[in-house]
């Protein structure tokens, strides 16, 4: 009797290894993809894109499912054909069906994308979008989580007043993806992490809408949020001085998050 128990929960340790194996699995696949669907090998050695030179490595695929996309990219591509360049030439056959897990590689009248990894499909696409969507969710908690550990400055409030950068500032190298910074006066309400003496802080944040600016939050006077601040050297500013700033779309967040990001702090 007491060897069947052993056995019995042998395997049931073993099914749990494999399953939390297949999370970190799908985790780690994910970290590195931009776009994950499942698709059936149209054409071997094909591209959909006349710029792109067929060779053993690039496939068409038929996206059968969207399990994980920037919306206004591969969201309406179900259905629809796609070059797929593959880690390993001749890899796979015409008629086989995976789950892809891959990056943006060209944009044209379809797209095309590199391969960074591959199953076989569960039998219902639910589980996949499950596993995804989990994997996907530990991945932005861990990301929130380093992004915290790094900042100097953790707090909650409110934009009291918003005004150009000071002109030495301002009157950095001539480029043509100047920042045009500004500057924004924050109320605390509260510190979640770091220390400060005073009840407010400045910080520099950028108003151009340049590609190399895009991403970097913009402040408007009464906002409400948090900020994650850490002190950083920019090449407009005098080498002997570092400001504040919240350069990275991780780096604010609406009042709803407060309790997330306290928990994380701690």
């Amino acid at each position: 009797m007491y060897i069947r128990y052993l056995i019995i929960f042998s395997g049931l340790m073993a099914l749990i290894n494999a399953n939390d194996a297949a999370a970190a699995s799908v985790e780690e696949s994910l970290e590195h993809s931009q776009f994950v669907f499942k698709g059936t090998v149209t054409k071997v050695n094909a591209a959909t894109l006349p710029q792109i030179r067929p060779t053993a490595s690039t496939i068409i695929v038929k996206v059968d499912e969207v399990v994980h996309a920037p919306p206004p990219i591969l969201g309406d591509y179900k259905g629809k054909e796609v070059t797929v360049q593959l880690n390993r030439p001749g890899a796979v056959r015409t008629g086989e069906q995976f789950v892809f897990f891959t990056t943006n590689w060209m944009f044209g009248s379809t797209i095309a994308l590199r391969e960074v990894d591959r199953r076989q499909p569960d039998a219902d696409i639910s589980i996949t979008r499950s596993r995804v969507a989990e994997a996907h969710a530990r991945l932005a908690e861990n990301r929130l989580q380093n992004r915290l550990s790094d900042a100097e400055l953790v707090v909650s409030g409110r934009v009291d007043d918003v005004q150009p950068a000071p002109e030495h500032v301002r009157r950095g190298p001539l480029s043509e993806h100047n920042a045009h910074w500004q500057q924004a006066v924050i109320q605390i309400e509260s510190v979640l992490k770091g220390q400060i003496n005073d009840r407010r802080v400045v910080i520099l944040f950028p108003s151009s809408s340049d590609v190399m600016w895009k991403s970097a939050p913009k402040f408007r006077e009464g906002e409400e949020g948090i900020w994650v601040l850490r002190r950083e050297k920019l090449e407009a500013m005098p080498p002997t001085q570092d400001y504040l700033t919240a350069l990275d779309p991780m780096d604010f967040y609406f009042r709803d998050q407060l309790d997330r990001i306290r928990r994380l702090v701690k």
